[in-house]
C-alpha cells in the first residue's frame, strides 16, 4: 500500500515524469518497506518455530531425525513461500502502480481530485 500511495503521489506532483523514473521511485520506496517486512517475517517465524524446537530438544531426537520430520519440513516450506511472496510483492506492486499512474490522465481521474 505504501508503494502504490507514493507512486500516485509522485505522479500527482509531477505529471510529466517518465514511466521508468516512476517505477524506480516505487522500487526505492519498496526497499525501505522490505526491510520492515523482513524483520516482521523473521520474528514471526522464529516465534512460531521456537516451541517446536524445544519439543525436539526435550524429546532426545537426533538433529537429522528432527530435520526429516514433517513438522520441520512444513515450517521450512512455509518460510520459503513467505520469502518468495515478499520478494515478488515489491516489484510487482511498484510496476502495477506505476503503470496505472502513468496510463491515467490527471484531469479525468478521480484518484487525483481533492
Amino acid at each position: 500500500m505504501s508503494i502504490a500511495s507514493v507512486v500516485f503521489e509522485i505522479k500527482k506532483k509531477s505529471p510529466s515524469i517518465p514511466f521508468i523514473e516512476l517505477l524506480q521511485s516505487g522500487l526505492n520506496v519498496g526497499k525501505d518497506v522490505m526491510s520492515t517486512m523482513i524483520n516482521t517475517l523473521v520474528l514471526a517465524y522464529v516465534g512460531s518455530f521456537l516451541p517446536l524446537l524445544l519439543i525436539f530438544i526435550l524429546s532426545d531426537t537426533t538433529f537429522l531425525n528432527a530435520l526429516n520430520t514433517e513438522l520441520i519440513t512444513s515450517e521450512a516450506i512455509r518460510a520459503l513461500c513467505g520469502s518468495i511472496g515478499l520478494i515478488l510483492t515489491i516489484p510487482l506492486t511498484a510496476f502495477i502502480a506505476s503503470y496505472m499512474a502513468f496510463k491515467t490522465k490527471s484531469q479525468n481521474n478521480y484518484l487525483y481530485k481533492n
